[in-house]
């Protein structure tokens, strides 16, 4: 009985209860009563010795006759292969350099002969009987191709060689019908000859490739000299790797690596957060490579420190790497991927093949340890992982239930890897060969690190994928493990967070000047009409106003307050979306009284609650609001209500104010509170100027733009707008968003020639998105108050003009201008994620992990902002207010106020900030900060509610509130109208949630707090629950799931995806099989996977079916159509 026929009978009788063990090396059965018969007796006599071989671990038994299976390392090949037929990810090259005389003869007996030699090298791989199977060809050839450039001048030549050897060495195998090798010469002239021979990685590993060239060296040599080429012979092949790797698979040995890896690997975080440039993309990228050498003199201590700790290189090399991708990630938990050479077994040592497999490599860090405690238990944990490699790693990702993803590769994305193999040089007989650096580089994942130790010292190749880091980046990286590698060599005593790992975000940060205000607002505004006077300074869509129409007017206005308010009284302003608003806005500045913006559209008990807690003394309501305006003071004794218009502007007597202090309050602008209740932000006079006039000169506004302004009043990016045009002599065009639909928009910035566009991210994509003509007034695009995205920079590369401007702003209301991030239109890459970019002139900024703790590069930490021009605090709120606004001295020893933003931002080498999220419940959704736990508090007192939760969660296309409630014992689920009636009473649209899901009670973390991270995505939740087949076509999909997944069809649910369901991809090839006998439609592998959801497969089945149909229609027409045409 042959080794595979040995395996197989011998899980066969563990199935039927029959174990074998060995005790001091003899066999041992163990056999339910009855099972043993004699005839079952005496086979196991007979075949006893090859049974011990095969339990010591040893192929003692004789070869496999038959190969009929793949090992798993293959069949992760082999799948991927499918997956991309055109890759030539899996090829493995070799090239080399000869110089001398070339029997191309003799190389070519010896490459057949190494093919005669090695099974697996004359293999192809074909499907059959619904799984892949091995076929040896017995009666191959491999042809050495040859290629004569040598009449080609030597400039010529190099380039043709160069060409030619790109595409030899990048095409890819067909493995159903061509061998995993091929070989040709390129002659450039009688004395040098280019050789590039290229196996498949589905046939050979960099094990194998040091002994074919070794083999294919005594062959040639042989063969050259005309003498009989004889080696010894090979007594195991492949397949014998195969069917013993089946047999150390079988019961109780793999239930040990199965339950050794889910414990090592639990709770491990599954893809690594490493900042990245772009989003990942399902399409295959472009990869790039870095090389970097390190010294001898730095190897020998690294090599030294490793025998002092009791380890190896490879132990020091990966500590140090893994230690820098948790401090690159912010992250004290990785996950980094590595090869194994998969042969334990001496008997193995000369099989082609692929033996290799990939091992998950865990690391956990604790910032107070040194490197040498962080060495030794990596260590451990990689001797332990080590001792436990004979998992293949596709089973680890069955066993771990890892979906596979488009995006990322499942449990690990860094790859790195410590050559510790021969170079594979062939020294040939009158011939002096060269192995050159293959410039074709494969990046298997994202990140990449391929360290080869000479006797001169490392060569470091990093390969990465282009998409995902920059080179610059790439670059910063390599000379900081560099100088991680020194100092740990120096010092691997040093605790960890003392390593000077990446630079501090101090020394990047921009030296920005002082800015100093000339004078208050309302003087550079008169400076304005002075100029500009009869110029237009409003178009509100009904009426437009020059400079001085509206210096008058709001003359006016302000001296009509002045008779009703003291001057720094607080005012509440209740307007509409138009010029009279900004007029009146205008007059409060001019009159010195304080406004407080309120939005009409709000709640009368918010607006009470905000009337109360900023102490108004009277209201200024649009005439035709008189109604919301009586509603809003009714109950509250005392509150004036004051009228305008805009016909107060008749009088052209000069009016005269009073002066008032820069530091005096301008107006206080209500946001989402912490405490339930909403908290004002105080902004002072000169701050107003100084946000206008930095807003314009960043623009570079002037008389010649035409700003639109589409943020309301009430919220803090208007006054970016208001005061960026009207500072610097530009015209303010104001359009109502409640008002107009998204064409009626496009329309009017292409009819008011608009050159100035702000707004947040999603009122952009609502915008941009509805019309196809471009925007040829443009010239800057802002984007603030909300993070951008990738398809943003899209949207405005395809509808903006070539010499416009796009700019991504960052400030939150207390800083109402504090970063951008600039690029022309022509340097925008639309595939980057956006950044905040750095600080405008009058902000500085820091980085910090705790208070006064400087982050580092790439280190996650909270945006610290310190300026002159920072809000002066929170009305009524003075224990807030000392929370987040404190005094500090800045670089030049000046006490200056700072702003702890509650932003989470990282620094990138060239000094930009990018944002990563925010750091307590406060969330953006399209622009509007909104404080989560405002929300809660409304809900916990519902009288039916005992407890809840909300988030900013993904819905179909946009994020949504999302609120999660436990409903009181008594009162059961409520209906969503009824949750929602209760919260619009207290809050603001904005703040009401899209969708209310009740739950039995909400995930919580150790320390008790609620884990958002756990609370399930709002609109997923119903895909999770079954449902049923709708149709015939899907009924008979459910079946022939349950039929590949060996569960009953009333389990599958049209909702499911097949890998969730625990699927894995050799299981597909039998699905796909029968769907094609089902449905008569063949689908591919990639179709597949393509398909999330069993519903999504039969409709694409259905699409085809019809296609189909309706070629064969057309067939036959032409079909009668030819046939009366003859």
């Amino acid at each position: 009985m042959d080794i595979t026929a040995l395996t197989q009978w011998i899980g066969e009788l563990e199935e039927s209860g029959i174990s074998f063990y060995l005790e001091e090396g003899q066999l041992k059965c163990k056999a339910p009563k009855g099972m043993m018969t004699p005839s079952l007796a005496a086979q196991i006599r007979l075949e006893k010795e090859k049974i011990i071989a095969l339990m010591q671990g040893e192929q003692g038994c004789e070869p496999a006759e038959t190969a009929n299976s793949l090992s798993y390392s293959q069949q992760r090949i082999w799948i991927s292969q499918q997956m991309d037929p055109s890759s030539a990810d899996f090829n493995v090259p070799l090239v080399f350099m000869a110089s001398g005389r070339l029997n191309c003869r003799a190389l070519s007996l010896a490459l057949n002969k190494m093919i005669q030699r090695h099974d697996i090298l004359r293999t192809v791989y074909q499907v059959q009987q619904s799984q892949v199977s091995p076929v040896l060809c017995d009666d191959v050839v491999i042809e050495l191709a040859y290629h004569d450039l040598s009449h080609l001048a030597e400039a010529d030549c190099r380039i043709r060689q160069a060409e030619f050897k790109k595409q030899y060495l990048c095409r890819a195998f067909d493995l159903e019908q061509e061998i995993p090798l091929r070989a040709c010469v390129v002659k450039q002239d009688e004395s040098h000859h280019m050789i590039l021979i290229v196996l498949h990685h589905i046939a050979a590993d960099g094990w194998s490739v040091n002994f074919f060239s070794d083999e294919l060296t005594r062959l040639y040599q042989l063969f050259d000299l005309g003498k009989q080429a004889e080696l010894p012979p090979v007594t195991h092949q492949y397949r014998d790797y195969v069917a013993w790797e089946n047999h150390q698979l079988s019961g109780k040995n793999r239930q040990q690596l199965c339950r050794y890896w889910q414990q090592r690997l639990e709770g491990a975080p599954p893809v690594h957060s490493l900042p990245v440039a772009r989003q990942r993309s399902a399409a295959k990228e472009k990869n790039r490579h870095r090389a970097q050498r390190l010294s001898k003199a730095l190897m020998a201590q690294l090599n030294r420190l490793a025998k002092h700790h009791h380890a190896s290189l490879f132990m020091v090399m990966q500590t140090a790497f893994a230690f820098m991708i948790c401090q690159w990630s912010s992250q004290r938990d990785v996950v980094i991927g590595t090869p194994v050479a998969g042969r334990n077994q001496s008997n193995f040592h000369q099989v082609m093949g692929c033996f290799i497999n990939s091992l998950a490599i865990r690391t956990r860090l604790d910032p107070g340890q040194s490197f040498a405690q962080l060495l030794a238990e990596n260590r451990n944990n990689i001797l332990a992982d080590f001792q436990h490699q004979g998992l293949p790693f596709e089973l680890l990702k069955q066993e771990l239930a890892d979906k596979n993803s488009d995006f990322y590769s499942p449990v690990f994305q860094v790859w790195f890897v410590m050559q510790n193999f021969a170079k594979a040089d062939i020294d040939l007989a009158d011939v002096s060969l060269q192995r050159l650096e293959n410039d074709i580089q494969y990046s298997r994942f994202e990140l990449n690190l391929y360290i080869s130790e000479f006797s001169d010292g490392a060569v470091l190749n990093w390969l990465y994928l282009e998409r995902l880091f920059s080179e610059e980046t790439i670059v910063y990286v390599m000379g900081q493990y560099q100088q991680l590698l020194e100092q740990i060599a120096e010092t691997p005593e040093a605790p960890l967070n003392r390593l000077q790992l990446f630079d501090a975000a101090d020394i990047y940060r921009r030296g920005n000047d002082p800015v100093k205000l000339e004078g208050a607002l309302t003087d550079y505004f008169k400076a304005r009409v002075n100029r500009h006077g009869e110029q237009c300074a409003l178009d509100d869509g009904v009426v437009t106003m020059t400079y001085r129409q509206l210096d008058r007017l709001s003359d006016m206005l302000g001296h009509n307050m002045l008779k009703a308010f003291d001057p720094g009284a607080h005012v509440g302003l209740l307007c509409r979306h138009n010029a009279l608003m900004v007029a009146t806005v205008l007059g409060c500045l001019k009159a010195g009284i304080v406004y407080v913006p309120l939005d009409p559209l709000n709640p009368v008990g918010r607006l009470q609650q905000i009337a109360r807690d900023a102490q108004l003394r009277g209201i200024l309501a649009d005439e035709l609001l008189a109604g919301e305006a009586d509603a809003l003071v009714r109950e509250m004794p005392g509150l004036q209500r004051l009228l305008v218009n805009g016909r107060e502007a008749e009088s052209r007597q000069e009016i005269a104010f009073s002066p008032v202090a820069q530091d005096a309050p301008a107006y206080i602008l209500y946001t989402s509170g912490s405490t339930g209740a909403p908290k004002g932000v105080c902004q002072s006079r000169g701050n107003l100027a100084f946000y206008g006039l930095q807003y314009g000169r960043q623009l570079d506004i002037g008389p010649q733009d035409r700003v639109l302004q589409l943020s309301a009043y009430h919220f803090d990016a208007s006054v970016m707008d208001i005061f960026g045009a009207l500072l610097c002599g530009a015209q303010l065009v104001m359009t109502d968003m409640k008002t107009a639909s998204p064409e009626q928009l496009n329309h009017g910035i292409l009819r008011k020639k608009i050159t100035v566009y702000h707004s947040t991210p999603t009122v952009f994509r609502y915008i941009f998105t509805a019309g196809q003509q471009e925007f040829t007034r443009l010239r800057a695009v802002v984007l603030g108050g909300e993070k951008s995205q990738s398809h943003d920079l899209r949207l405005f590369k395809l509808r903006c003009p070539s010499n416009s401007l796009f700019i991504n702003g960052y400030g939150p209301t207390e800083s109402t201008l504090a970063c951008q991030w600039r690029v022309p239109h022509q340097e925008l890459d639309t595939e980057l994620m956006p950044l905040v970019g750095h600080a405008v002139p009058g902000i500085d900024h820091k980085v910090e992990t705790a208070p006064g703790v400087g982050a580092r590069v790439f280190e996650v930490g909270e945006l610290v902002l310190s300026s002159p021009y920072l809000a002066l605090g929170y009305w009524q709120n003075p224990g807030q207010s000392e929370k987040v606004f404190s005094s500090a001295t800045d670089d030049a020893g000046q006490t200056v106020r700072q702003y702890r933003t509650g932003d989470q931002v990282l620094l990138l080498p060239d000094g930009q900030l990018r944002f990563v999220g925010r750091s307590d419940s406060q969330v953006k959704l399209r622009g509007i900060r909104i404080e989560l736990s405002e929300i809660e508090a409304l809900l916990h007192s519902h009288p039916a509610v005992t407890d809840a939760a909300v988030n900013l969660s993904a819905g179909e296309g946009e994020e949504v509130l999302a609120a999660y409630y436990v409903p009181a014992p008594a009162s059961g689920p409520l209906a969503d109208d009824e949750v929602r009636r209760y919260l619009k009473k207290h809050l603001p649209a904005y703040m009401i949630p899209g969708c209310f899901i009740p739950m039995e009670e909400l995930p919580k973390t150790g320390s008790g707090k609620i884990d958002r991270k756990a609370l399930p995505p709002a609109g997923q939740q119903p895909e999770k629950q079954y449902r049923a087949p709708e149709n015939e076509a899907q009924r008979l999909m459910c079946g022939l799931w349950a039929s590949a997944l060996g569960r009953p069809a009333e389990q599958i649910s049209i909702c499911a995806n097949f890998f969730e369901l625990g699927g894995h991809s050799l299981q597909v090839l039998r699905l796909l099989s029968a769907i094609e006998n089902t449905f008569a439609v063949t689908v591919s592998l990639q179709e597949f996977f393509n398909c999330e959801q069993l519903r999504h497969l039969v409709a694409a089945i259905e699409q085809r079916k019809l296609v189909i149909s309706i070629e064969n229609k057309l067939a036959e027409e032409n079909a009668v159509n030819e046939e009366g045409w003859l």
